[in-house]
């Protein structure tokens, strides 16, 4: 248990710095919060190292919905990305795992 932990923390905390580094370089301006790096490494550690990364895939399309709706009712839509973290890490942690055996299911048919 405890290196799945600690595996979950790092994965989590590792996605979020990579394209932190890789987006600053490539847009020349801060890419992504530290906020959202630690907010990664703190439910990574909770959910685990499978989960951490269909938690951080799941996050845009939550947010890209909400951003639809602002759209429709016409108002701004500038969002932070931490929400949609912790909205996808609760959704992950009640179907998660069957969303991972859909996927392993559909690449890999027995």
């Amino acid at each position: 248990r405890l290196l799945g932990t600690l595996l979950g923390a790092l994965i989590g905390g590792g996605i979020v710095w990579f394209i932190r580094i890789a987006g600053t370089m490539a847009f020349n301006k801060e890419a992504m919060g530290m906020g959202d790096a630690h907010l990664l490494v703190g439910i990574g550690a909770i959910v685990g190292a499978p989960l951490i990364i269909v938690t951080f895939l799941t996050a845009p399309f939550i947010g890209i919905l909400w951003a639809i709706v602002l759209k429709i009712l016409g108002k701004p839509n500038v969002l932070p990305y931490g929400p949609w973290l912790s909205v996808a890490a609760i959704i992950n942690l009640l179907i998660g795992t069957s969303i991972i055996s859909f996927y392993l299911t559909a690449i890999m048919p027995t």
